[in-house]
């Protein structure tokens, strides 16, 4: 009988290039968003919850521009949103990431996504423009 091959890492590769975080790649993950907020605004509230795949998208809405917070190049982008604005996204991400999905108030999630976040978009995009 032989014995069974143990798991061996592969040698981590090597960084191919590091990140480019210039307003064309802003603009790129925008329109990831905009995307992700499309997808849930086809969905009705009244049927929006946990248990669809539109709910995933909505948090990463938050999540993602939650992100551009952190980002010391996208800060001169971020101060396009007001300071109530950066941190309901701050809390709202902290909630979808951490506490999981039954401390969400599902309504509030899904207005957020499809009437706030289209407008914080539009000034990020025109922030991210005028560079």
């Amino acid at each position: 009988m032989s014995e069974p091959v143990s798991f061996t890492p592969r040698p981590r590769a090597a960084r191919r290039h590091a990140p480019n975080f210039d307003a064309e790649n802003f603009l790129r993950e925008l329109d990831v968003i905009t995307h992700r907020v499309e997808r849930v605004a086809a969905t009705p509230v009244e049927v929006f919850s946990a248990n669809c795949p539109e709910y995933d998208s909505a948090c990463m809405v938050i999540i993602r521009l939650a992100a551009f917070l952190e980002r010391e190049e996208y800060a001169s982008y971020m101060d396009a949103l007001s300071s109530s604005e950066k941190r309901a996204l701050r809390t709202t991400r902290n909630i979808a990431a951490h506490s999981g999905y039954q401390s969400m108030d599902d309504q509030l999630l899904w207005t957020a996504v499809t009437r706030n976040v289209p407008d914080m978009i539009a000034r990020l995009r025109a922030a991210a423009s005028r560079g």
